[in-house]
């Protein structure tokens, strides 16, 4: 496909009115998207368009910025395992526990950590700053693995009801890494004028 003719369709406005639209979608049918399994299949339909819109870009020539979109595309095959792990868990052993839940969590954590890892890895170079920040984050994303290996066999050890105080402290903490991967990202695009589509 044209790269042009691509980077029209794929652009920020038009995901955002696609997400729009499936949130529409899974609000209206109720609990549809959820028993059949559904929302997974959107899911891995957003990494391929993201590994598309990836692979057809033109090479930086820069080896550094080169580390940020492998990143990216390490994150989004954490991710895809995240919804491969919860689909099998919950449509293919019927088994529902608040673990699961958790363990999806952990991974969007894991994946969010890993865009700013990568972008992190640009901008230290161009900012001329220390290592710490990437150390502290390999190993959070490495606590939290051992973390989901642990709710995978010893799913009891979790709780997400609300009087708890888990899911509040999983929402902060996607909330954070997640606007930090945002700024990272937007930050490379203006520095990097030629990465702005693709860091919108």
């Amino acid at each position: 496909m044209n790269k042009k003719i691509l980077e029209k369709i794929l652009n920020p406005w038009t995901l955002l009115a696609i997400n729009g639209a499936i949130i529409f979608l899974v609000e209206a049918t109720g609990e549809l998207f959820f028993r059949t399994g559904t929302i997974h299949i959107i899911a891995v339909l957003f990494i391929i368009l993201a590994l598309v819109r990836v692979f057809v870009r033109y090479y930086t020539y820069d080896p550094i910025l080169e580390k940020f979109f492998h990143a990216c595309l390490a994150a989004l095959f954490v991710f895809a395992v995240s919804h491969i792990m919860e689909y099998l868990s919950m449509h293919i052993f019927h088994y529902y526990s608040d673990s699961v839940f958790a363990n999806t969590t952990n991974f969007y954590l894991i994946s969010l950590m890993l865009i700013i890892i990568g972008a992190e890895v640009f901008l230290r170079i161009y900012d001329i700053r220390s290592i710490w920040e990437i150390v502290t984050l390999l190993v959070l994303s490495g606590l939290l693995a051992v973390l989901a290996g642990v709710f995978l066999f010893r799913n009891s050890l979790v709780s997400l009801d609300l009087d708890q105080p888990t899911p509040y402290l999983y929402a902060l903490a996607v909330i954070f890494f997640g606007a930090v991967a945002i700024r990272k990202t937007l930050k490379i695009g203006r520095h990097v004028k030629f990465s702005n589509i693709f860091a919108s």
